[in-house]
């Protein structure tokens, strides 16, 4: 378990310097014309709030304890919250998209860099970092001041520490505000 959270928590910063390039400040734009997604992406973005949900086999990270586990539901529920809290607090800094498609980001004194690019429906920012992998994060809102973005990765971990059943599918979908 311990593997998992620390995976997770990796991810979830990755998540937030993805989502910190989703961002943008709200320039004057091209002449009359409304500024793009891409021309709003561009500036230095802050975590605001981080929403974080965890599922473990399409369950609920509670229902896998108690169903799956044997825990109480009381402490289930505790440890979920508590768990989920951690990573969300894990999860703040600062990303800097430049006009250049390159970034740089410090979320929990991990500074990081590398080329980001917007997809054709200007949906889906993508990091390319030098550090971790590429990341695809959903555009869910963007203004000059404001990026609301959503990063879900899956991961598959053998969190009951049995070698004789299969690994269990963790998906985490960190749901994430920027501001400017």
């Amino acid at each position: 378990m311990k593997k998992s959270v620390q995976s997770l928590q990796h991810f979830l910063m990755l998540a937030l310097v993805v989502f910190a390039f989703a961002c943008g400040n709200d320039d004057e734009g091209n002449g009359n014309n409304p500024p793009t997604a891409e021309e709003m992406l561009v500036g230095t973005w802050t975590t605001s709030t981080i929403d974080i949900t965890l599922t473990v086999d399409d369950k609920s990270l509670t229902d896998y304890l108690v169903e799956d586990l044997g825990w109480s539901e009381s402490d289930a529920d505790f440890y979920t919250q508590l768990f989920e809290a951690e990573l969300e607090s894990s999860v703040d800094g600062t990303l800097t998209l430049n006009a250049d498609n390159t970034y740089d980001s410090d979320f929990d004194d991990s500074p990081d860099d590398g080329t980001w690019s917007l997809s054709a429906d200007e949906t889906t920012l993508t990091l390319d970092a030098g550090t971790i992998d590429e990341v695809d994060i959903t555009i869910i809102s963007i203004t000059g001041t404001s990026l609301v973005v959503s990063i879900e990765d899956t991961q598959e971990e053998d969190l009951d520490d049995d070698a004789g059943t299969p690994d269990e599918e963790i998906m985490i979908v960190a749901d994430i505000t920027l501001t400017m």
